[in-house]
């Protein structure tokens, strides 16, 4: 640990801590002025971001992480914190550029509202076949009435058509 210097200005007061954990040799007065490289993100963070997979993430030859207590509900899992710095490389060579980064998280929304839409679109029509039916069982066509055509007969009237009686006594 003695012979490890900061890798950004060289001095050897470095965070023996992070150089443990992430294997990256800075100090602290170095990690707080660039938080861009040397910030911890959540493994839901680097996941949403970068379009990383969990598979990708639990692998500590990759990604070496923390993992602290979760502040919001001690009952939930324990937090992981990744380099932000490590996970945007990888993700850099993993989708070849932060262009085609962006691209991806662009066609991922977009796959994204064009599934809720899909989804929207056959519960509506299914609501609507649905109302439909229902409204239409009452309103139901009925065959025409028909005009009796009574014969007479020795109990009463009979229908030819039908066999519809009238009984009645002479």
């Amino acid at each position: 640990m003695a012979d490890l210097v900061c890798e950004k200005c060289g001095s050897k007061c470095i965070d023996e801590r992070f150089f443990s954990t992430f294997k990256v040799a800075v100090c602290d007065s170095c990690k707080k002025s660039d938080q861009d490289q040397y910030a911890l993100i959540t493994k839901t963070a680097a996941m949403r971001e970068f379009l990383l997979t969990a598979e990708e993430l639990e692998d500590t030859q990759i990604f070496p992480h923390l993992v602290r207590p979760n502040p919001h509900k001690s009952s939930w899992h324990n937090m992981q914190l990744f380099l932000r710095k490590q996970v945007a490389d990888f993700s850099v060579k993993k989708h070849g550029s932060l262009n085609k980064l962006e691209d991806n998280k662009v066609k991922k929304v977009e796959r994204k509202l064009s599934s809720k839409e899909k989804r929207y679109s056959k519960k509506m029509k299914e609501l609507r076949q649905k109302t439909r039916l229902d409204t239409s069982i009452g309103t139901r066509s009925r065959p025409a009435r028909h005009t009796h055509d009574f014969e007479e007969n020795d109990n009463g009237k009979l229908c030819r058509v039908c066999g519809f009686q009238i009984n009645y006594e002479k």
